[in-house]
């Protein structure tokens, strides 16, 4: 009797949907660690303070895990919060080569799917809201991904390789997605 005890309260523990569970558990300090670029000083204190909820909800806290975890949230927060935004509305992205290599410096260092999800994001919006929007696994998310490839390679120095693959691409992508848009809508739509 008291495994069956022991065994339900580790399930209440672990929801069947980590991202849903940390999304309305987490309020402001998953919102930050979803803020948070990768290796950046603000990434590890916000790790810490939603760790409870993470821990609380059964999700990662670390690794490939946590970053699955984050571009997960984003996908939710796309197909749901912000599902009425029009992100069709704002302007086309105009990635200048001066702005390319500022984005190059900064994200230098990072993850590789980061730094190309962002170049990514940064080059097309549009197609990046879109891949980021469609279910995983899907034909939405195939025909998207076709659009997404062929700014890959302007994203990556001239002679380096991308290894990532297309998941890690799109969670890359959704990271920064998150990072660079979902987290201003509030400036550019206020309420």
């Amino acid at each position: 009797m008291m495994l069956l005890i022991l065994a339900s309260m580790a399930l209440a523990a672990s929801p069947a949907d980590p991202a849903g569970c940390v999304l309305a558990r987490g309020g402001d300090a998953t919102r930050a660690l979803m803020k948070a670029a990768p290796g950046s000083p603000e990434f590890q204190p916000a790790l810490e303070r939603a760790r409870p909820v993470l821990t609380a909800c059964g999700a990662a806290t670390d690794g490939a895990g946590l970053d699955v975890l984050l571009a997960d949230m984003s996908s939710q927060l796309l197909r749901t919060d912000y599902a009425k935004y029009p992100f069709r509305a704002l302007p086309a992205a105009s990635l200048t080569q001066a702005k390319a290599e500022g984005l190059r410096r900064e994200t230098s260092g990072w993850p590789a799917a980061d730094a190309v999800g962002r170049c990514v994001v940064a080059r097309d919006l549009h197609a990046a809201v879109r891949l980021v929007r469609a279910r995983k696994g899907t034909k939405s998310e195939a025909k998207a991904m076709d659009v997404v490839l062929p700014l890959v390679p302007g994203c990556v120095d001239a002679g380096a390789a991308f290894t990532a693959s297309r998941t890690e691409l799109r969670d890359g992508i959704a990271r920064a997605l998150y990072r660079d848009v979902i987290s201003l809508i509030p400036d550019l739509w206020p309420a």
